[in-house]
């Protein structure tokens, strides 16, 4: 009887440590190309691919946002979850549409806020967001911006984000400017344990006493 307490009891802790542990990260990918600077900023995205979110009626993919001019792609992640935190690593190839002039790009990576009603059939599009809350729902980091070297030369950009307060339920790329495109755009979104809570449980020994109380229970 003892032994079956003890292997319930160390079944339990492995439980609670597993779903402590991050999950597998979410692989997406994103392509894009933005016309010359005369046409308008909303008519400018051109032959946007991807893996992320469509709408089911029109089968839209990328969207754009009046208030701010950026062109957006979502992806899903998990639920909003305020205990666990968020890992983003990104890397994409950026060039010239045409070699002269040089294009000017932008890009952002953004996700939903806590403020944004937890909505796993559709993200933050313009076509559900009241007029001055797009701030509130979205919050975007610019990783990238400035103008592009004379050529067709593509150029290499990546990098990583932390988000620590919380773990969004949608993150996206963002692009807006002119005469540039973005191929071979990856983004890598992963939900993690909050630093502090992992620390926490890997300091308190809870491995060690998983194993000690494994072992008793299988001797």
């Amino acid at each position: 009887m003892k032994r079956l307490v003890l292997c319930a009891i160390a079944l339990l802790l492995l439980g609670a440590w597993a779903a402590s542990v991050s999950a597998a990260p979410i692989i997406d990918t994103f392509g894009a190309m933005m016309r010359e600077e005369f046409v308008p900023p909303d008519q400018r995205l051109v032959n946007g691919t991807g893996s992320g979110w469509r709408a089911p009626e029109t089968n839209q993919l990328w969207f754009y946002y009046p208030e701010t001019g950026w062109w957006n792609e979502w992806f899903y992640d998990h639920p909003l979850d305020l205990t666990r935190w968020k890992k983003i690593d990104w890397s994409m190839l950026v060039r010239n549409v045409v070699s002269t002039p040089p294009g000017f790009a932008e890009i952002a990576i953004n996700w939903s806020t806590p403020s944004y009603p937890s909505n796993p059939n559709t993200p933050p599009i313009p076509a559900i967001i009241p007029a001055g809350m797009e701030q509130q729902w979205i919050q975007r980091q610019v990783v990238f911006s400035g103008t592009l070297p004379i050529g067709l030369d593509p150029i290499p950009i990546s990098g990583h984000i932390e988000i620590p307060n919380y773990n969004p339920e949608w993150v996206s790329i963002d692009i807006r400017g002119f005469n540039f495109q973005v191929g071979n755009g990856v983004l890598s979104h992963e939900c993690v344990p909050e630093p502090a809570t992992l620390a926490m449980l890997l300091g308190g020994g809870l491995l060690s006493l998983l194993g000690y109380l494994w072992r008793r229970c299988t001797h």
